[in-house]
């Protein structure tokens, strides 16, 4: 997000999971700059093991051109509305 972006905080906390701002996606697909940045954020993640999620991908273009990056998880409006209200848990597996 955009809180903790410092890339010290890569090397401090060593994290599992990344997750880019949507700040980084509007219009993604119309911008070279955009596009380069994100791409180079996931192949250093993907170097170090981590998994690069993308927050708030609301459009096919986006979609399409974050999936042709490589990004690894997304969430936002074009994957899944938000739910209403929250799901039971199924511990029985």
């Amino acid at each position: 997000g955009a809180g903790y972006a410092g890339l010290t905080s890569f090397a401090a906390h060593q994290p599992d999971v990344v997750m880019l701002d949507m700040e980084l996606f509007r219009d993604i697909h119309e911008s070279p700059t955009r596009s380069k940045l994100v791409s180079s954020m996931v192949s250093l993640c993907r170097e170090l093991g981590i998994l690069c999620l993308a927050e708030g991908v609301e459009n096919a273009q986006e979609l399409d051109h974050l999936v042709g990056l490589g990004m690894d998880l997304l969430q936002g409006y074009r994957i899944a509305k938000p739910a209403a209200e929250y799901q039971p848990v199924d511990d029985t597996n």
